[in-house]
């Protein structure tokens, strides 16, 4: 069996410089514009993904929260409340998220109503 060697710079550093290269005083200097050019389509693609999760979360902690309050308040099981949500959100034709929005709402102002009349 024959063995390879392998010239390790060789492989990491091509002839002829990169298009993101150029040859000054025998070193590269890298020309930031064009690397950032080359890789605004992927930050701005990282940038959509980052904000799409954020969004992902901050619904998913809505609905868990409105998740809660439907087992507490109808004396449902997990899974019941979120069949619940569900049913509501699809008879309304209305994101889930949307209709656990509503749920928090309704019930902060009906705890503010009972903090007011209690303090009558």
């Amino acid at each position: 069996m024959e063995s390879k060697s392998w010239d390790v710079e060789a492989a990491a550093d091509p002839p002829g410089p990169a298009p993101a290269e150029a040859e000054r005083g025998g070193q590269r200097e890298l020309r930031l514009d064009a690397v950032a050019g080359s890789h605004m389509g992927a930050v701005d693609d990282m940038r959509a993904a980052n904000q799409q999760l954020r969004a992902a979360v901050a619904s998913n902690r809505v609905i868990g929260a409105a998740l809660g309050m439907v087992m507490e308040r109808l004396h449902l099981d997990r899974e019941a409340a979120l069949a619940h949500l569900i049913k509501l959100s699809q008879n309304s034709n209305t994101r889930l998220a949307a209709v656990a929005e509503q749920i928090l709402a309704a019930s902060e102002q009906d705890s503010a109503r009972r903090i007011a009349s209690s303090s009558e």
